[in-house]
């Protein structure tokens, strides 16, 4: 259960910084609760650290499993040692997670690096003409009411502009993947 707790608190701080980074706040965005969840478990691909933080909770849960059992010495510790560690492993994760979120960022808005699929064809209502590849739109996110998208920034310090469509709106939409 404290692993579970953990992963959906990296889940959360991971995409609290990342669509802060895109000046969004992501409670304001229809994302389902596993999207937290495989945020949390995903982000270990941007971090390997955060497997380090989550091996180590388990080994303290391990450890105080085998103090209640075998009613030791290590017992009498049992509420000092889970005082301490735990308190400190929710910091470090809480900076990895967002270090996390901040580099994802960086990667998503970055032309040359980002994996966000790319927009082929948009043709929206209450807009002139349509989006194509050479406007170099990037899909930050499709939900039951929007679609998202920005075109990267050469300059990291400037935040993309977003460009928000209700879905209805949109007659095609095309992407590269």
């Amino acid at each position: 259960m404290l692993i579970g707790f953990l992963v959906s608190f990296v889940g959360l701080v991971y995409t609290d910084a990342y669509y802060d980074d895109f000046g969004l706040k992501y409670q304001l965005l229809s994302l389902p609760w596993y999207h937290i969840v495989y945020a949390g478990l995903t982000a270990v691909a941007q971090l390997p650290w955060l497997l380090v933080v989550y091996a180590l909770l388990a080994a303290v849960l391990q450890i105080d499993a085998f103090a209640l059992l075998k009613r030791t010495a290590i017992l009498r510790l049992r509420r000092i040692f889970l005082v301490l560690v735990v308190p400190c492993i929710l910091v470090v994760t809480y900076a990895l997670a967002r270090h996390a979120g901040h580099s994802r960022y960086a990667l998503d808005t970055d032309p040359h690096t980002s994996t966000l699929p790319m927009v082929v064809k948009l043709k929206v209502d209450h807009v002139d003409g349509t989006f194509g590849p050479s406007d170099e739109l990037r899909v930050l996110m499709v939900d039951s009411d929007h679609i998202i998208v920005f075109k990267p920034q050469a300059s990291r310090d400037s935040v993309p502009n977003l460009k928000r469509f209700l879905k209805g709106d949109a007659h095609e939409f095309e992407t590269t993947h």
